[in-house]
């Protein structure tokens, strides 16, 4: 294979690598946003299951488990 061929199969396989990053990033916003949302009406349990959503994504996020104690209390 020519290096040529494997620069551009390399150049492939980051983009889709990092496109699946953004991916993430944004189905988590998508989730607090709504969690925070269900936990303003006062809706706790959906709350709770957008932010174990939140939580399975990034199992270290702060705020999502900061919420979900407020939720909790």
């Amino acid at each position: 294979m020519s290096l040529s061929k494997v620069l551009l199969v390399a150049a492939c396989v980051s983009a889709f690598f990092l496109s699946g990053c953004e991916g993430e990033a944004e189905r988590k916003s998508k989730y607090l946003a709504k969690g925070k949302a269900y936990l303003e009406e006062e809706n706790y349990e959906k709350a709770r299951i957008e932010l174990k959503n939140v939580l399975q994504i990034d199992p270290k996020y702060a705020e999502a488990y900061l919420l979900a104690g407020t939720i909790e209390e």
